[in-house]
């Protein structure tokens, strides 16, 4: 009867391990700002094809926080980001994305809720500011 019991308990907590395992996909690669006063922006691409894009304005009092999601998909040499709108139609794309605040044109934007990168691109800027990659299928 005592096996029973454990083998019972073994196999409910492997269960839930497994279970809070499963609730985050883990993370492809993430593009975010080096240290700045202007924001933090953090972009995470994860394996199940999904993103964030979590932006924190530090020249707002209060900071204000922002997070956008939607989907990511590979095109030949590119990554394209399809952001789920909002009710208000945020994020606003032309502001994130806007190729006059740098000089390097890294991002391109498709239409209203969709840009896209090159695969190969060690860095892309948004809101003008650099943020760089970090590939985490290599560590």
């Amino acid at each position: 009867m005592n096996y029973k019991i454990w083998n019972y308990k073994a196999f409910t907590a492997i269960l839930f391990i497994f279970l809070i395992c499963a609730c985050s996909s883990p993370k492809k690669a993430i593009y975010e700002t080096t240290a700045n006063d202007v924001a933090q922006i953090e972009l995470v691409l994860r394996k199940n094809q999904k993103f964030e894009l979590y932006f924190k304005d530090l020249s707002e009092r209060p900071e204000k926080r922002y997070k956008f999601k939607g989907s990511w998909s590979e095109r030949k040499d590119r990554i394209q980001l399809n952001f789920h709108l909002d009710k208000n139609g945020l994020p606003d794309i032309k502001a994130l994305f806007d190729p006059s605040l740098t000089e390097v044109k890294s991002v391109r934007i498709i239409d209203a809720k969709t840009v896209e990168f090159k695969k190969t691109d060690k860095m892309i800027y948004i809101w003008g500011l650099s943020c760089p990659k970090s590939d985490l299928d290599k560590k």
